[in-house]
């Protein structure tokens, strides 16, 4: 009873409709794992299908686990009876598949990542809306290179990524090998060799520690002469980067980041090796790189400046050390010294005239600052 009326309150809710809306949103969450994970496999899968003929062309074993040994024969074990069946595709997660590839000349073990749209997470395809770009498929292809190659540190891709790539290391990491690397101009980038007939994409950019053997390998190679007869593959290509030598820790390996099609091929139906074409091609012009890298000869002073940028590169990683390891008065000496050893060495490459003038201009400069040091004290 209320209010001296006689009248009973009426609850602001029903009875069991809360405890409806919750079993409808778990049910509608169920939904959405269920039918995501469905749509991520069928999508890796026609990935799968559209490239598993490259595959077979340039490796001896597709396929998790070691390859068979020499001599025997995959399709027969013992007693004649055939081995079961073992699937190129791994599901690593639910938005994450993995193919893994040996058995190539100038390559070590290959994987193919398959990274795919989280649909089966709904508050991740919330927040998808607020970046596109983290929610998009995509293919990553890391393959390691043998020792005794040329050093060389290669780039090539969007203009984001490639700034990701070369992002600052943070104090006390190791360096990364994109350290060593610059940009390089590609106005005049010859694709596909002195006799190619394509000019380097628009909106592809290019990095490189030494600009010539980019030239060679990259834009002359068979990735430039893809991306400049393939717009397609050159929309889809997000970053390449070869090292070949390992310096600061890096591993000597390719690595592509490539961008799948939106729902290729109706996620993996009639249609897929069309659909991605592309892709596949571009998959093929990474993995023919490293014969690229291989076969490369460099001149002795190509060789010689490959040796001395990354001295310099191991000299700035020290000092850099050693400025965090210090306190701040002792960084700014370190930093001063550094400055006036640079302004010595520039004077003794100058003229004796030239010397002449600076050092004048030095010293009516300095004579300024201690006339206006006296006038203060007075």
């Amino acid at each position: 009873m209320a209010g001296g009326g006689g009248q009973q309150q009426e609850p602001l809710i029903e009875d069991g409709k809360l405890e409806r809306c919750g079993l409808a949103a778990m049910l509608l969450f169920a939904v959405q794992v269920v039918v995501g994970r469905r749509k991520n496999a069928a999508l890796a899968s026609g990935v799968a299908a559209a490239l598993a003929s490259l595959l077979r062309r340039q490796f001896a074993h597709v396929g998790p686990g070691p390859p068979p040994a020499r001599g025997v024969d995959e399709e027969e074990e013992e007693g004649g009876a055939p081995p079961p069946p073992r699937p190129a595709l791994v599901r690593e997660a639910a938005d994450t598949f993995t193919i893994t590839a040996s058995g190539r000349r100038g390559l070590g073990l290959t994987s193919l990542t398959i990274r795919t749209r989280p649909r089966h997470d709904m508050l991740g395809l919330m927040l998808a809306l607020f970046d596109p770009a983290s929610a998009a498929d995509t293919l990553e292809v890391v393959a390691s290179l043998p020792s005794g190659l040329h050093p060389a540190v290669l780039l090539a891709g969007r203009p984001l990524a490639l700034r990701l790539a070369a992002a600052p290391v943070a104090d006390g990491g190791a360096p990364d090998v994109t350290a060593l690397a610059g940009p390089v101009s590609t106005a005049k980038a010859r694709c596909g060799g002195a006799g190619g007939g394509g000019a380097w994409p628009v909106g592809v950019v290019a990095s490189a520690d030494q600009p010539g053997v980019w030239h060679d390998l990259i834009a002359g190679g068979p990735l430039g002469a893809l991306l400049a007869s393939d717009p397609a593959a050159a929309r889809a290509l997000v970053c390449f980067k070869a090292s070949t030598d390992g310096w600061g820790g890096s591993p000597r390996a390719i690595t592509a980041s490539i961008s799948l099609p939106p729902n290729p091929g109706g996620g993996g139906q009639s249609g897929a090796v069309a659909d991605l074409g592309p892709v596949a091609r571009l998959v093929e012009a990474v993995l023919v790189t490293a014969d690229a890298l291989a076969a490369y000869r460099p001149l002795p002073e190509t060789s010689a400046k490959a040796a001395k940028l990354r001295a310099e590169a191991d000299e700035r990683a020290v000092r850099r050390a050693a400025a965090a390891a210090a306190g701040p008065e002792d960084a700014t000496a370190e930093r001063r010294a550094a400055r006036l050893a640079a302004e010595a060495e520039k004077l003794a490459r100058m003229a004796p005239d030239a010397r002449e003038k600076v050092m004048a201009r030095k010293k009516r400069i300095e004579e300024r600052r201690q006339l206006a040091k006296r006038t203060k004290r007075m």
